[in-house]
């Protein structure tokens, strides 16, 4: 799919030849042109009795409009309905994406509280994630090579493929029906979660994951029905043969209304450029999941599915977000906080920052004289968070360094500490 900077009469997008229907609609239109001033040219010097065939090929315009106009109707319906099928599928294939996508956050969502014991709690959920998360690539990847058609050429890059067994490679390679044995095996791992413990999000809460498949899996055959079943060949065939009578007719029937050969040039040129254009437009909508400059691009679309389950992995997608020490929990200051712009810039993390540490001085100060290296330590650990979020946000402006922190210096909360007796003087500190 070709990316353009959007404007009134950008010079970059006129001029682009990747992608348009320009130049084969300037070729045909050019050819039919010349014709046309050729004829002019025959007719004023009366080359051949010319001028007596082209002053008897057409005495009232009015058939010839009405040519054109049906044609035009043709034309205009074939473009009305690939533009059609053109946005239904991109409509469907976001669809399906999506579905499949929530699926497979729902299910790692639910494996945050299993019932299984402690030790093979974490091997469980790991291995049914990373199952999960493969499957679901897998899955999204197959469904676009055969929206591409049957005998498709693309080869979507998928997550490590290679982590799952050979015998379930082997049997997806041998099956036709791919798709249908993929949802299967989702399902069937979703049963498997709930028997093993590691889903135990109550049933009518978990049968959510099979809607969320059977949804996915109706928004493809959707998608897929458009690769399925052609623009009807009768309408078609009949646009084609009547544009191609039309090309042959209008050299003739132009030069006999006009009076030098420029202008019958430039009107027959248009005429055809006009028509021609619109039914390549027609041409390069109605099948949107090939491999042309104006279809979906079918790895980029993949790229997207890959970065967003990856997303599901990192342990900053687990961790949920508390309130800080500087919350307001009061209606009326919560009012005036809710102007805050985001994302967050370095200024407003400086001045985040210079409110924690001088909350965090107010605390060390209360402790005893017997705490005071856990009072430089806290200063200190408070010092190193502002250099390092300082150097991260040198480049970048978001809050995604700060999701990457330890929870020891994790900006935001109010820190806790567990003071020991010191030796010296037996007392703690109670901050």
């Amino acid at each position: 799919m070709i990316r353009y900077k959007k404007g009134n009469f950008r010079l970059t997008n006129l001029l682009r030849v990747r992608g348009s229907v320009f130049p084969q609609s300037l070729h045909l239109a050019f050819w039919c042109g010349a014709m046309s001033a050729a004829f002019k040219i025959m007719e004023m010097h009366k080359w051949y009795g010319a001028d007596l065939f082209f002053a008897n090929v057409l005495n009232n315009n009015s058939a010839y409009s009405s040519f054109s106009v049906l044609i035009g109707f043709l034309v205009i319906f074939r473009t009305q309905q690939a533009y059609s099928r053109f946005w239904d599928s991109c409509k469907y294939v976001k669809t399906m994406q999506a579905e499949f996508f929530v699926t497979g956050a729902n299910l790692v969502a639910f494996c945050r509280h299993p019932d299984t014991n402690k030790q093979s709690e974490s091997v469980e959920v790991l291995h049914f994630q990373h199952v999960l998360i493969r499957l679901l690539s897998l899955l999204h990847a197959v469904c676009l090579m055969q929206l591409h058609g049957k005998e498709s050429t693309i080869h979507p890059e998928v997550i490590d493929p290679h982590g799952l067994d050979l015998e379930s490679l082997i049997a997806i390679g041998n099956e036709e029906c791919k798709v249908e044995l993929l949802v299967q095996w989702v399902q069937c791992l979703t049963v498997d979660g709930i028997q093993t413990g590691v889903c135990t999000i109550p049933a009518p809460i978990l049968s959510r994951i099979f809607q969320n498949l059977s949804n996915g899996l109706a928004a493809f055959y959707n998608a897929y029905r458009v690769t399925e079943v052609p623009y009807p060949f009768p309408y078609m065939q009949s646009t084609e043969v009547l544009l191609l009578a039309h090309y042959i007719v209008t050299p003739m029937v132009i030069c006999n209304f006009t009076i030098s050969p420029g202008w019958s040039f430039i009107f027959s040129f248009l005429v055809v450029f006009t028509l021609l254009s619109l039914n390549r437009i027609a041409c390069e909508l109605e099948d949107p999941f090939g491999t042309d400059p104006n279809d979906l691009d079918m790895d980029e679309m993949q790229g997207e599915m890959n970065k967003r389950l990856l997303l599901l992995m990192k342990p900053s997608s687990g961790r949920l977000p508390v309130l800080s020490e500087l919350a307001q929990l009061e209606w009326n200051n919560a009012r005036e906080a809710a102007n805050a712009k985001f994302p967050v810039t370095a200024k407003h993390i400086t001045t985040r920052l210079s409110h924690v540490l001088t909350h965090m001085r107010e605390t060390t100060t209360e402790c005893s004289i017997g705490s005071l290296a856990l009072a430089r330590k806290t200063r200190a650990v408070g010092s190193e968070v502002s250099r390092k979020v300082t150097g991260q946000l040198s480049n970048s402006e978001n809050l995604q360094p700060l999701l990457s922190m330890t929870s020891e210096t994790r900006i935001g909360l109010a820190p806790t500490f567990e003071c020991e007796e010191d030796d010296s003087t037996g007392q703690g500190c109670d901050p």
